[in-house]
C-alpha cells in the first residue's frame, strides 16, 4: 500500500493529470496537489511557522474555495506540481528534524498523513473510472463457479444485544499519556466521537458480504425490474439513470458480464464482494431477502466486542493477511480468503474488501466537537448522506478501523461499496 498519492500517480502525463473522469470526482492532478497543500497548511505553516511555499495555490487546492468543475483547467502543469510536491516533502523532513516528539507537530503530521491516505483511495477509484489500469490485462476467464464453496446462501451469525459503547472515546489529545491509553484511538476523526452506550436487540447477520454471483443471480431474477423490492426514491433514481447492474460492469457481445479491477477486465459473477452498488441498490437487494440494512451500532457491535472494544475485528493492531486492505493494484480477494480476520462472533469480512452500506444518515454522536479540521464532518450531516463502514480492498487500515465513518449520498456507486445483510433476532 503507499500512503502517498505521489507513486500511485507516477505514470500520468499532464493530459490525463487534468481530466475529469467524472462530475462528481477531481481531476487526479487535483487530489495530488490538494494532499500536499494540506500537508503545507496544517503542519508547515500552521506548527512549523513557515510562510506559504506557493500562496497561488492556496485558492486552487482549498476544498471550499475551488469549484470542482474548474480544477482541471486551472492546474499548473504536470511537472510545476510535482515539483511542489517535492518542495512541501523536503520542507517536512526538516521540519521533523525540528520539531520531532513535540505532541503538537506529531497530531498535525499524523492528521495529514491520514487525510492524503483518504485521497489515495479516492485517486485509485478515478483511475477505476477512466480505466487507467494499474496492471493492464485481458479478461480474465477463470473457472469462477469453484470460487463459491460455502459463499453462497452461507450462515447467518447471532449477535447478542444488549448495551454497547459505540464510538471511540476522545481522550485528551494534547496530553501524550492520555494518547497511550488502550482505549483512546490517535487516528479517530471528529465524527467517531464521543463515545457513548447505546442499546441493541439481538440479530442475525450474514458471515460474508453479498458476493457477485449472489447478485448475479439476483439481476436474473429480476432484480433490477421488480418494483416492489425498491424504495420510492430508489426506484426514481434507477428508472431516471436506466440502472440495470453495478458500477463498472458491462455486457460483452455474448452475454456475460464483466467488470472493470485495477488489473483490467475482469469476468463478473464470482466469489469476490459485489462492489459499486449505491445505497438504493444495497436497501433493494436486501428488502428482496427478506432481510435489511444493518445500523451503525449493529455493524460495529458484530465488528467488535461488547466488553472489549476493538480497533480492528481481530485485536488492536493491524496484520497482514487478517483483511483485504491497502493495495494499490490488482483485484479484490474472494471473499473468506481472510478468515483470520473474523470477529468476536465469527463474522468475516467486516474490514476490507469492500465499504458496507449501513442503514443510518450520517448524524453526529452526542457531544460532537469539530476537529481540527473542521470542515471535514460538519458540512455533511443530515439526512442527504448515508453512511459506509468497514473499509475496502483500497483503504489504508488506518481508515478501515472498527469505528471509521464514511458517508456518501445514497446514489453514489463509483467507490467500492458493498453489501452486508442483518435479519431480527
Amino acid at each position: 500500500m503507499s500512503d502517498r498519492i505521489a507513486p500511485v500517480v507516477a505514470d500520468l502525463d499532464d493530459v490525463t493529470l487534468r481530466q475529469q473522469f467524472h462530475v462528481d470526482f477531481s481531476p487526479i492532478g487535483w487530489h495530488l496537489g490538494h494532499a500536499a497543500w494540506q500537508r503545507e497548511r496544517w503542519v508547515l505553516r500552521e506548527v512549523g511557522g513557515l510562510p506559504p511555499l506557493a500562496p497561488e495555490f492556496d485558492a486552487l487546492f482549498d476544498t471550499f474555495r475551488s469549484r470542482k468543475g474548474a480544477r482541471g483547467t486551472r492546474l499548473p502543469d504536470a511537472r510545476r506540481l510535482r515539483s511542489y510536491v517535492e518542495q512541501v516533502d523536503e520542507a517536512m523532513e526538516l521540519a521533523r528534524s525540528r520539531h520531532r516528539g513535540e505532541p503538537q507537530f506529531e497530531r498535525a503530521a499524523r492528521l495529514a498523513d491520514n487525510h492524503e491516505r483518504q485521497h489515495v483511495e479516492i485517486v485509485l477509484c478515478v483511475r477505476l473510472l477512466g480505466r487507467l489500469y494499474v496492471e493492464p490485462v485481458g479478461p480474465t476467464e477463470s473457472p469462477i463457479e469453484s470460487e463459491l464453496p460455502e459463499i453462497a446462501d452461507g450462515p447467518w451469525i447471532p449477535v447478542e444485544g444488549g448495551t454497547f459503547r459505540l464510538g471511540a472515546p476522545r481522550g485528551d489529545a494534547s496530553d501524550t499519556e492520555s494518547a497511550l491509553q488502550k482505549d483512546v484511538d490517535e487516528d479517530a476523526w471528529d465524527n467517531e466521537h464521543e463515545a457513548h452506550e447505546v442499546h441493541i436487540d439481538p440479530f442475525l447477520m450474514r458471515r460474508h458480504p453479498v458476493s457477485e454471483a449472489e447478485w448475479l443471480g439476483w439481476m436474473h431474477a429480476g432484480g433490477y425490474e421488480r418494483r416492489e423490492w425498491w424504495s420510492p426514491e430508489g426506484w426514481s433514481w434507477r428508472t431516471h439513470h436506466g440502472v440495470v447492474a453495478p458500477g463498472h460492469w458491462e455486457r460483452s457481445a455474448d452475454g456475460r458480464w464483466y467488470r472493470r479491477a485495477l488489473c483490467g477486465p475482469t469476468l463478473a459473477g464470482g466469489a469476490r464482494p459485489v462492489a459499486h452498488v449505491s445505497w438504493y441498490e444495497a436497501d433493494a437487494y436486501a428488502r428482496s431477502q427478506g432481510a435489511r440494512l444493518p445500523t451503525e451500532a449493529e455493524w460495529e457491535r458484530a465488528a467488535s466486542d461488547a466488553r472489549d472494544k476493538r480497533r480492528y475485528p481481530w485485536g488492536p493492531s493491524f496484520e497482514v493477511g487478517r483483511a483485504d486492505l491497502g493495495r494499490c493494484s490488482g483485484d479484490c480477494a474472494v471473499l473468506g480468503a481472510h478468515p483470520r480476520g473474523a470477529s468476536p462472533s465469527g463474522i468475516e469480512d467486516l474490514c476490507g474488501g469492500v465499504w458496507e452500506w449501513v442503514a443510518d444518515h450520517f448524524a453526529p454522536y452526542p457531544g460532537f466537537v469539530p476537529g481540527r479540521y473542521a470542515e471535514y464532518s460538519a458540512p455533511w450531516f443530515g439526512a442527504r448522506h448515508r453512511v459506509a463502514r468497514g473499509g475496502s480492498w483500497l483503504t489504508a487500515p488506518s481508515n478501515a478501523r472498527v469505528t471509521f465513518r464514511n458517508w456518501y449520498e445514497p446514489h453514489v456507486r463509483q467507490p467500492c461499496l458493498g453489501v452486508r445483510l442483518v435479519r431480527d433476532a
